[in-house]
């Protein structure tokens, strides 16, 4: 699994239970397993509700997201010696983000307002067309 942008660092203790309002309106959640240096997965917060998920297979270099990865991560937590930290973003971070794992969104409707709009093309830089 990847890391995410760094963001500011919330330092109260996280309840990721089915439901809970976090204390901090947008950012991240990480899973961490035992001492292991990569993350076994991600909650995108919005509005201090998560919203999005994603999480490592079983198998190797696969990434899953959405629904998928929501039941992926309760299953890593509850096999045990998890942690979690996260990491609070503002909106536009939290749109940058977005905008590159949109997969990660279990409903589609929780990241309209956060991408930007207009075209795509205008925002690449001449060397990537």
């Amino acid at each position: 699994m990847f890391d995410l942008p760094k963001g500011i660092a919330v330092e109260t203790e996280i309840d990721v239970s089915q439901g809970v309002i976090q204390n901090f309106e947008h950012g991240v959640i990480t899973t961490w397993i035992g001492k292991r240096k990569t993350p076994a997965g991600h909650r995108i917060i919005r509005a201090g509700r998560t919203v999005g998920y994603l999480a490592e297979s079983e198998k190797a270099s696969i990434i899953l997201g959405g629904a998928e990865a929501k039941q992926r991560l309760l299953e890593i937590e509850a096999a045990g010696m998890c942690r979690h930290e996260a990491q609070s973003y503002s909106m536009t971070g939290l749109g940058s983000v977005a905008e590159v794992i949109a997969e990660a969104f279990e409903h589609p409707v929780d990241a309209q307002g956060l991408m930007p709009k207009g075209d795509s093309v205008e925002r690449l830089l001449s060397r990537d067309l």
